[in-house]
């Protein structure tokens, strides 16, 4: 009969006492305090209306306490196509205890969906690639007790990829002239920075170069050539920190012989001839590839470009001419002396 009254009480251990915090103690329904770990406790409720009290059957309060990660995974550095082992240790909550990696590819974290053990305390990617390289991983550790979840999330841990040294550009063959000096560039790809080391096979296998400028950058210099040096081959050796050494193809150095100036050993001589006739003049010359130009006058005459000039049927108008020709090359260029046509006219 109406009215009740109520009355809450509390085990903490050593037998039932009304309680003394929380809300609702003298009401049907009490909510304790903010739950600790040690809150294990058992509730009953006494019912009074003046005749008889009347006592529940007592209730038990379990406390699911969350998990506790005593080792956040690490971060991992791996080779291109290596696989990436991240591990956490944890100790367990008051229920059930679950593991949920994540990965964080640029858009946040999400549940991982490749890889072994993605529910485990040691996850394990998929073969890695240059695109993996920075992403983090996280787990979340969840105690699970009578239905309700108690999670914790791990620190996250990056996931670094190092991609091997690749030749890109190999280096070019070069051709010089003695003494110049040949330049050997390469281009490499590959997670930066990058060593280098040039080699050099003079014959008897290739070797680091002793000589010259640049033999562990990019771009090598040699030393002088000479004709001694025709044929030699280089290629570079290409490193980083996947330690997987990438080694060129040869490129082969040509060395030519310095060109010789030309000069004129033989100047034309002076010609006499009689009007309808032809003349011939000749010039021996000296030095490396020379290139003739016969002039009348001091003007160029066309397509007269050989060592001899053999002039077209004189006329009157050729007496006294002046031939001269103009031996050129690489080097330099010289002007014979000039040799005097004479016509004898009929």
């Amino acid at each position: 009969a109406a009215p009740l009254s109520y009355q809450w009480q509390v085990d903490t251990g050593s037998g039932f006492a009304d309680v003394t915090d929380g809300t609702g103690g003298t009401t049907d329904t009490y909510t304790t305090d903010p739950a600790t770990a040690a809150d294990g406790y058992l509730y009953q409720v006494v019912v009074d209306n003046g005749a008889a009290p009347v006592t529940s059957a007592t209730a038990t309060l379990s406390i699911n306490s969350p998990p506790v990660i005593t080792g956040d995974p690490a971060d991992i550095t791996v080779n291109e196509t290596d696989t990436a082992r991240f591990i956490v240790a944890a100790t367990a909550g008051s229920g059930v205890t679950s593991y949920q990696w994540q990965v964080d590819t640029g858009s946040g974290f999400a549940d991982v969906t490749t890889g072994t053990g993605g529910t485990s305390d040691t996850y394990t990617t998929a073969a890695t690639a240059a695109a993996d390289d920075g992403n983090s991983y996280q787990v979340i550790v969840t105690s699970t007790l009578n239905g309700e979840a108690n999670s914790v999330t791990s620190a996250a841990a990056t996931l670094t990829v190092n991609v091997p040294a690749t030749i890109a550009t190999a280096p070019a063959n070069q051709s010089v002239v003695e003494p110049n000096t040949a330049t050997f560039t390469v281009v490499a790809s590959g997670t930066a920075p990058f060593t280098y080391q040039w080699q050099v096979d003079t014959g008897s296998g290739f070797a680091n170069v002793t000589a010259g400028t640049g033999g562990t950058t990019d771009t090598y210099t040699t030393a002088a050539t000479t004709l001694a040096d025709n044929g030699t081959q280089y290629r570079v050796v290409v490193d980083n920190v996947a330690a997987i050494p990438a080694t060129s193809a040869a490129a082969t150095l040509t060395v030519t012989a310095a060109p010789i100036a030309v000069s004129i050993t033989t100047d034309p001589v002076s010609q006499t001839v009689n009007e309808g006739a032809t003349a011939t003049f000749n010039v021996v010359a000296d030095g490396t590839a020379p290139s003739y130009q016969w002039k009348k006058d001091g003007v160029d005459i066309a397509g007269a470009t050989s060592a001899s000039y053999i002039t077209p049927a004189t006329t009157a108008a050729d007496d006294g001419a002046v031939f001269t020709v103009v031996v050129t090359n690489v080097v330099n260029s010289v002007t014979s002396a000039g040799a005097t046509l004479t016509v004898n006219l009929a």
